[in-house]
């Protein structure tokens, strides 16, 4: 993620929601000393969070962590950390037992492990309608702010208010409208901004709470629902939408994967202790790597050519590098190695053993040399695969030779002396694991 300190714009590092959730669910075991057993990765087809099994449960959101009280704030952040579970189905749950995937039939999960996970995170998306989540949920409903009006004693007179201009307020003070200060709040608002008298045509917010402090409503219930509909009813809004609304706030259904065949494998567990050094946890997953699917494939998406078949990470450079090909399928040949050879000579992975792909050659125009070699070969065998192309490596140099036509670069990458034939769909040498 330190990359993108090579791209214009950028002075630190950066991230997506897939590196972004990797990095918190990392930070969870190792600096919040929380086992592995209570961190679940989850993935939906647009973003990827993690959902932390505690007291009353956490979810790590991009930049955010997102507590059970900021899920239900109706702040516009939390309005954005909702959507994806509010909106997509879930296609991964991953944990140190397994995963269960919409893709694949089988499970390997911990199936009770999973359950457990289920019940957790429903109840963490769920909460009873009050009048602290009446007035977040209508924080964040900004058309329907002028359909309603609060009523408040100043100074012993009654006055009234638009919600709009106390959520206005809210927004450059340190008190919240739904929490124990709302009286300093309305306390910090400008005396002309009150009405002295009702203002026409809006709800006064007062009823709505006083209706809701007096029941235990029940939100699965249709008598109920259309008694809210009820006291919601204004010609400026929809009370049925609005309802409805206020119903799926307070309660998200998480759509999970269909139900799949659990495995029921014991292989699948990674166990991994908060007291572990980094090296120790190294050297267990590679001694689990022989058996366990998991901890196999961790080195192959660390790309650390210590513990996996270079021909694999060849393969991918290929066949799912489509930015760096199209970028500069143009160039003529001279003008692509020209190119390449202008970038910085420098890996964005500083370990000689790890390799970046080509896109992220082009991305951060930086990249050792074999990198670069690997990115030419890319570019070349995309554009036109008749070409005849190989990489030879050393422990000084990488060569290209691209149908009879050498082209070396500096490398300071240690994975030994080799060399490969490079065409699209393949990449031949001794051994190519299928993974």
């Amino acid at each position: 993620m330190d990359a993108f300190n090579y791209r214009d714009g950028f002075n630190s590092g950066a991230g997506e929601c897939v590196s972004l959730s990797v990095l918190y669910a990392a930070a969870m075991f190792v600096v919040l000393e929380i086992p592995l057993d209570d961190i679940f990765l989850i993935a939906t087809p647009l973003h990827s969070q993690n959902y932390i099994n505690s007291p009353k449960g956490v979810l790590t959101n991009n930049r955010r962590i997102i507590t059970k009280n900021k899920w239900f704030n109706g702040t516009p952040l939390s309005m954005k950390a909702r959507r994806a579970l509010e909106n997509e189905n879930i296609t991964i749950v991953a944990s140190n037992t397994g995963y269960i995937h919409t893709y694949y039939p089988e499970a390997t999960i911990d199936k009770k492990q999973y359950e457990n996970f289920q019940k957790n995170l429903s109840s963490f998306l769920k909460e009873p309608l009050n009048k602290k989540i009446l007035g977040s949920f209508l924080r964040g409903q900004e058309k329907i702010h002028e359909c309603i009006q609060y009523r408040h004693t100043a100074h012993g007179k009654e006055c009234y208010i638009e919600l709009e201009k106390i959520f206005r307020y809210e927004e450059d003070l340190p008190y919240f409208f739904t929490h124990d200060t709302r009286n300093h709040l309305l306390d910090e608002i400008d005396s002309e901004e009150f009405h002295m008298s009702q203002i026409p045509d809006r709800i006064i917010l007062n009823d709505l709470e006083n209706y809701i402090a007096d029941r235990d409503i029940d939100l699965g219930d249709e008598k109920e629902i259309k008694s809210l509909q009820s006291i919601f009813a204004q010609d400026c809004m929809k009370s049925y939408r609005l309802v409805k609304a206020l119903v799926e706030f307070c309660i998200t259904e998480p759509k999970y994967p269909d139900r799949k065949r659990f495995s029921g494998s014991k292989e699948n567990i990674i166990n991994l202790s908060n007291d572990m050094s980094r090296e120790s946890i190294v050297e267990r997953l590679e001694k689990l790597s022989a058996e366990n699917k998991q901890a196999e494939l961790a080195f192959y998406a660390f790309r650390d050519m210590r513990f996996i078949e270079p021909e694999v990470y060849l393969t991918a450079a290929v066949e799912r590098n489509p930015v760096s090909a199209e970028v500069l399928k143009d160039k003529t040949r001279q003008d692509l190695i020209k190119e390449l050879k202008a970038y910085k000579d420098e890996s964005i992975y500083s370990s000689p053993y790890r390799l970046a792909q080509p896109d992220e050659v082009v991305n951060f125009k930086t990249g050792d040399g074999f990198e670069k070699a690997v990115t030419a070969a890319n570019v070349i065998v995309n554009n036109n695969a008749a070409d005849k192309v190989s990489i030879e490596i050393n422990a000084k140099s990488a060569v290209l030779n691209v149908d009879g036509k050498v082209y070396e670069f500096k490398t300071g990458k240690d994975i030994g002396i080799r060399s490969w034939q490079i065409k699209p769909g393949f990449v031949s040498n001794k051994i190519r694991r299928k993974i």
